[in-house]
């Protein structure tokens, strides 16, 4: 279930992170949500925080920001490097990129100020 009022770049980063947590096995089998509301505050505030954490710091992520950074590399997949490379150095405006490759727009800017996908890195 994703959020109708959601834009299309979030409900694809939404549905692509919630799948991260599948093929990563960080998501329990919904007894978190049924258990009570501690269970489902604790996951709601991690995922939270988990905008705070970058995978590029070298620390140690929660099972959020691993989604979240595993979510990023789908969806600006190796093989579309040098495309995300040739729109930085041609200065295109961060919105474009995130249009061209359909990932939230603040998405974009932290891997901008971190140079985090550059393939020449």
């Amino acid at each position: 279930v994703c959020d109708a009022g959601l834009n299309l770049c979030w409900q694809r980063f939404t549905i692509v992170k919630e799948l991260m947590h599948l093929h990563s096995r960080t998501v329990g089998d919904g007894q978190e949500f049924r258990s009570g509301g501690d269970s489902a505050h604790r996951i709601l505030s991690e995922a939270i925080t988990s905008r705070d954490e970058h995978p590029w710091e070298d620390v140690e992520l929660s099972n959020e920001a691993s989604a979240l950074a595993m979510a990023l590399e789908t969806l600006v997949p190796w093989c579309l490097r040098r495309q995300f490379d040739a729109l930085v150095d041609q200065r295109a405006d961060p919105y474009l990129i995130a249009r061209t490759f359909m990932v939230p727009l603040n998405f974009i800017k932290i891997m901008l100020k971190n140079n985090c996908f550059s393939i020449y890195n």
